[in-house]
């Protein structure tokens, strides 16, 4: 997703939060795929109304359906390929993953459009100037993508010869596999926004700084500090665990694709499913990739700003040596504050990337050394 650009006219006003909270556009896209993979974000006042009624038994109906494609798909794999028990317990260990991280947004869906209507709401409040155009542009196609590429395996599955195994396969990816992927652009979103607000609020510390002005980079850092932080904290309380079990599905299904495509047996797989595998491979990477990246940003905008904090005293401003004081303790709070996080185990950077690809790589070895 594109970085937002903005001009010089266009700094951190801090007394700009009295203009009016235009609707959020750009979510109302994610939300509207969602209803694919049946999860309504639409608002209901209570459970007993029509509304909800209805929005509760698609909840219900497509959970339900996506249960039995998964105790399907466990059987089909149990009975006709027992010679891969590898393969079949880490793909059903995915899969379980993915109803998971169904259940997880159902829960938080209230909490998902409260995040951010507040992120919003910082944003107007910042005068970021959105490049609306390229940012729906791209969430109608990664959206669009996440409900055609379930649809063409499972279309490409009822054209091939070995749909008896296939189909509910197929329609188990249908059902529960949606969901994680556009969770994946839900998270995206949110972190590529909170990167965009990190930026911004360093470029306007910088612009005080080049103007010779830290009275006002003090009362600006002080006033932004706690709304910036207050608005990661509940980003982080909603989707930290969201993001622990996205990394679990993911790496899981890398996990299962490389057990399949190095330990099957000559013979044993049929064109389809090598194709389906391979697809399937080149999505799940993608999305790592991209989902780490947006992460990663911004934990590394938050780093930057603390190191512009700490640039001050070679500036040699005129400053309460106490201010000073209380700015680098506040920059370093900031650095430690504003992070992206899975469950709180691990931070989402570079680093954590680097470490996950080397253990990929790892087990695909041992598999082939094994498979020799």
């Amino acid at each position: 997703m594109p970085s937002r650009k903005f001009s010089k006219r266009e700094r951190v006003t801090v007394n700009a939060s009295e203009a009016d909270l235009s609707p959020d556009k750009e979510l109302e896209i994610i939300t509207k795929f969602f209803w694919f993979s049946g999860i309504a974000f639409y608002p209901f006042d209570t459970f007993l109304s029509l509304k909800g009624f209805l929005v509760t038994c698609l909840d219900v109906g497509v959970s339900v359906l996506s249960i039995y494609f998964l105790a399907a798909t466990v059987h089909f794999t149990a009975t006709l390929s027992s010679h891969a028990t590898g393969h079949a317990f880490i793909s059903t260990f995915a899969n379980i993953i993915g109803l998971c991280i169904r259940f997880i947004v159902l829960k938080k869906r209230r909490r998902i459009r409260k995040c951010s209507e507040i992120i919003s709401k910082l944003n107007q409040d910042m005068m970021l100037a959105p490049d609306t155009k390229r940012t729906r542009r791209f969430l109608w196609i990664a959206c669009g993508l996440s409900v055609l590429l379930p649809v063409s395996m499972m279309v490409f599955s009822l054209i091939t010869d070995d749909t008896a195994c296939d189909i509910l396969a197929s329609n188990q990816r249908l059902a529960v596999e949606m969901s994680p992927l556009l969770t994946m652009i839900l998270c995206v979103f949110v972190f590529t926004r909170l990167r965009d607000i990190n930026r911004n609020f360093l470029a306007q510390l910088q612009s005080s700084m080049d103007m010779n002005m830290p009275t006002k980079l003090f009362t600006d850092y002080t006033k932004l500090y706690g709304r910036i932080t207050k608005t990661v904290e509940k980003v982080e309380k909603t989707f930290s665990l969201i993001s622990f079990f996205l990394y679990g599905y993911m790496l899981s299904c890398v996990f299962s694709i490389t057990s399949y495509m190095i330990t099957r047996l000559p013979g044993s797989s049929y064109a389809s499913g090598i194709l389906f595998q391979a697809a399937t491979f080149i999505e799940i990477v993608a999305c790592f990739i991209f989902l780490s990246i947006r992460a990663a940003n911004v934990n590394e905008s938050a780093v930057e700003v603390k190191n512009l904090i700490h640039s001050l005293p070679a500036k040699r401003f005129d400053f309460n040596p106490n201010l000073t004081a209380t700015l680098l303790q506040l920059a370093n709070n900031f650095a430690s504050e504003v992070c992206v996080t899975g469950w709180g185990l691990f931070m989402i950077n570079r680093g954590f990337i680097l470490t996950t690809a080397g253990v990929v790589v790892t087990y695909g070895v041992i598999l082939v050394q094994l498979g020799s």
